[in-house]
């Protein structure tokens, strides 16, 4: 299921962001690592009186664990494509939703790999819950049987947790993953920044280097 975004009076023309191309594909990164990128995609951010529709994408990491079982972090849009590349690296055996943002597609690949285990966001099951609830309209879960660093928890990918929330006290809880094997950290969004060289369009720069979402800014 695609993130459906509310109708907002302030509307950013997805097209003024350029994705990291190629997008939906594997891109090797390190030893058993590699990543894969979404589509552009419109994200409502609440700001003051009113909501603005971003334009923004996400990264998903792959990781192979050394039982030869497959792991993918924050997993984005769905696509056959994506499943005949990772058939390759191994069976995808733990989906992991990194924090209380990062759930938009988990039922799409909930859908494709049942057995997997899903792992919620550290501190913010109920809340990821009752957000997929409020989407479907219905009660869809329990989708997720764990929170990550829970008994099972693959011991190579080490953790730490920041308990963070929003100003509105909406958790956020971020973690932060520490691939052992590749001495590769993963940083979510607790570190996010825009190229402007990807970006085009005075209003969209305007808010990013506002946000400080930019190396210029």
């Amino acid at each position: 299921m695609p993130l459906q975004s509310p109708k907002s009076p302030w509307q950013i023309d997805p097209g003024t962001l350029e994705p990291y191309h190629p997008v939906l594909t594997l891109k090797p990164f390190s030893s058993n690592l590699w990543m894969f990128d979404s589509k552009i995609f419109a994200f409502p951010i609440p700001m003051l009186m009113f909501v603005v529709n971003f334009p923004t994408n996400v990264r998903t990491w792959v990781v192979k664990l050394k039982n030869g079982d497959v792991l993918l972090m924050g997993p984005c849009q769905f696509t056959d494509g994506l499943q005949k590349e990772l058939s390759e690296v191994g069976p995808v055996k733990h989906l992991v939703s990194p924090n209380a943002m990062h759930w938009m597609w988990v039922e799409d690949w909930k859908a494709v790999y049942p057995e997997a285990t899903f792992w919620a966001p550290y501190g913010a099951k109920e809340y990821v819950q009752m957000k997929m609830d409020k989407r479907a309209g219905k009660h869809v879960g329990p989708v997720f049987q764990k929170e990550v660093g829970d008994p099972g928890w693959p011991a190579e990918i080490e953790l730490v947790h920041f308990p963070l929330a929003a100003p509105d006290g909406t958790p956020y809880h971020e973690t932060v993953y520490y691939h052992v094997p590749s001495q590769v950290a993963i940083v979510i969004d607790l570190c996010i920044w825009y190229d402007m060289a990807r970006m085009s369009g005075m209003l969209f720069k305007f808010f990013m280097k506002q946000a400080g979402l930019t190396l210029e800014g």
